[in-house]
C-alpha cells in the first residue's frame, strides 16, 4: 500500500511533463525553426565553401609541381657518312634516336607579384564575412517568421476561448429561454430565435476551431517540426513601447546587415582597384626543372639522362591593350552605384522605422479604446441579461448585446496582435529582437 502513492505520483509528473512537451515557449520554437531552416543551413554550406575559396588563395603562395612526360616518333634522323679508308665503304652515323621519350617534373614558385596574392586573400576573407552577414541577415527573417506564428497561433487560442464562452453564454440563454417557454411566458417564435443563436454560436465555433488548428499547422511549419503536434505555451499580452525614433534609428543602422554588406563591399572594390593597378606590373618568380630523357649523347642516343635546372623568371606586361584602364573604371563605377545604394537603404531604413511607430501609436490608441469599451459591453450584457430574465427586454436586445461584447473582445486581442506584429516589423528594421527580451 505504501507503494501505491509513489506510483501515482510518478505517473502525475511523467504526464506532466509529455503535456509539458506539447507547449513550447518562444525561445524554444525560435531554437528548433534556426536548426530546422533550410536557408540557415544553406548559408553554413556556402560559408564552408568561401573557406575553400580562402584556401585556395592562401594556396597560390605556395609552389606549384607539375609533372609532364612525352614520346615523340621521329620519321628521319640526321646522318653523315664518310669514309674509313681506302677500298673501305663509307661508314653512316646517326644523330638521335626514332623514338624519343622524356619525363620531366617542374616547380613554380611566386617570389613577388606586387602584392596580388595578398590581395586576392584579402577579398576571400571579406567575401568570408559578408557569408557571416547573410547568414545573420538569414536569422532575422527567420525570427520574425516565427514570432508572427507564434503570436498568431495565440492570437487564434484567444479567439477560441472568447468563442467557447459566447457559446457558454448562448448555452446559458438557451436554457433560460427553454424553461420561460416551457412557463408559458414566451412564444415559441423567441425559442426558435435562440436555438438559431445556438446554432450559429456552434458553427462559428468551429470555424475558429478550424482557424487555430490551420494556425498551429503554420507554427509546426516554420519551426521544422511537421507532424508534430506543438501549441504556443503563454498569452498574448500589451506590452507598451517607450517612442524613441532617435534611438531606433541609430540601432537601425548600427545593427542592419545590408549597410555592413554594403561597407564589406566596398573594402573588396577597393582591394580589387589595388589588384587593377598592379596588372600592368612585373611579377618574379622562381622556376626548376628537372627531367630525364633519351636521345641527348649522338653517342648513345638510346641511353636516358638527367637533367635539371633552376632560375628566376621576371614577366612584366609592357601594353595590355587598355585592360587595367576600362577595369579600374569599371571598378570606380561600382562603387558610385555602392554610394547611391546605401543612400536608398539608408532612407528606406528611416521610412521602416517611422511606419513602425507610428502604427504602434495607433495600435496602442485603439487597444485603451477597446478596454474600455469592453468594461462597456460587459456591463450592457450584464444588464439585458438580468431585465431578459426579468421580462422587461427581448431575447434580440441580449443576442445584441451577447455579439457586442464578443466583437469587441475579439477586437481588442486583434489590437494587442496588431500592436505585437508592428514591434515585431520595428525589430526587423533594426536587426534587433532585443524588445521580446522578456518573452525570451
Amino acid at each position: 500500500m505504501k507503494i501505491k502513492p509513489y506510483l501515482i505520483f510518478v505517473l502525475i509528473i511523467w504526464v506532466h511533463l509529455i503535456r509539458a512537451e506539447d507547449h513550447w515557449t518562444l525561445k524554444q520554437c525560435l531554437q528548433a525553426a534556426y536548426q530546422a531552416n533550410h536557408l540557415l543551413k544553406a548559408a553554413d554550406f556556402q560559408k564552408k565553401q568561401s573557406i575553400m575559396q580562402l584556401k585556395a588563395s592562401q594556396a597560390q603562395r605556395l609552389p606549384v609541381v607539375s609533372l609532364s612526360s612525352g614520346y615523340t616518333r621521329v620519321g628521319r634522323l640526321s646522318t653523315i657518312e664518310f669514309s674509313t679508308g681506302p677500298g673501305e665503304p663509307p661508314r653512316k652515323l646517326t644523330f638521335g634516336t626514332p623514338n624519343r621519350m622524356n619525363l620531366a617534373l617542374q616547380l613554380q614558385m611566386p617570389l613577388f607579384t606586387w602584392w596580388r596574392i595578398d590581395h586576392a586573400i584579402q577579398i576571400s576573407q571579406l567575401s568570408l564575412q559578408l557569408n557571416d552577414l547573410e547568414k545573420e541577415k538569414q536569422k532575422i527573417a527567420v525570427t520574425a517568421q516565427v514570432l508572427q506564428a507564434y503570436y498568431g497561433a495565440l492570437l487564434a487560442k484567444k479567439m477560441l476561448n472568447l468563442t467557447e464562452q459566447n457559446v457558454q453564454r448562448t448555452q446559458k440563454y438557451l436554457k433560460i429561454t427553454q424553461k420561460r417557454f416551457a412557463a408559458g411566458q414566451l412564444p415559441k417564435f423567441q425559442l426558435l430565435r435562440a436555438q438559431v443563436q445556438m446554432q450559429n454560436d456552434q458553427s462559428r465555433l468551429r470555424t475558429v476551431q478550424a482557424d487555430y488548428q490551420k494556425s498551429l499547422a503554420y507554427l509546426a511549419k516554420v519551426t521544422g517540426v511537421e507532424g508534430k503536434p506543438i501549441e504556443p505555451q503563454g498569452e498574448l499580452q500589451f506590452t507598451p513601447l517607450p517612442y524613441d525614433e532617435e534611438e531606433y534609428l541609430t540601432r537601425a543602422l548600427t545593427n542592419r546587415q545590408e549597410l555592413k554588406q554594403l561597407d564589406q563591399q566596398k573594402i573588396i572594390l577597393q582591394t580589387q582597384q589595388k589588384i587593377v593597378a598592379a596588372g600592368n606590373k612585373p611579377n618574379l618568380a622562381l622556376v626548376s626543372n628537372f627531367s630525364v630523357l633519351n636521345g641527348f649523347n649522338p653517342m648513345e642516343p638510346e641511353k636516358f639522362y638527367t637533367n635539371y635546372n633552376i632560375g628566376l623568371q621576371l614577366s612584366w606586361p609592357i601594353f595590355d591593350s587598355f585592360n587595367s584602364h576600362y577595369q579600374a573604371k569599371a571598378v570606380y563605377y561600382n562603387n558610385l552605384a555602392l554610394k547611391e545604394q546605401k543612400k536608398e537603404i539608408e532612407a528606406n531604413i528611416k521610412l521602416q522605422i517611422r511606419q513602425a511607430l507610428i502604427s504602434l501609436e495607433q495600435a496602442a490608441q485603439k487597444i485603451a479604446s477597446q478596454k474600455a469599451n469592453i468594461e462597456l459591453a460587459q456591463q450592457a450584457l450584464d444588464l439585458a441579461q438580468k431585465q431578459y430574465d426579468q421580462g422587461v427586454v427581448s431575447s434580440l436586445d441580449l443576442i445584441e448585446a451577447q455579439k457586442t461584447l464578443l466583437q469587441t473582445e475579439m477586437g481588442y486581442w486583434q489590437a494587442v496582435f496588431s500592436h505585437i506584429l508592428n514591434k515585431i516589423e520595428l525589430a526587423k528594421a533594426m536587426a534587433d529582437f532585443s524588445i521580446f527580451e522578456d518573452q525570451l
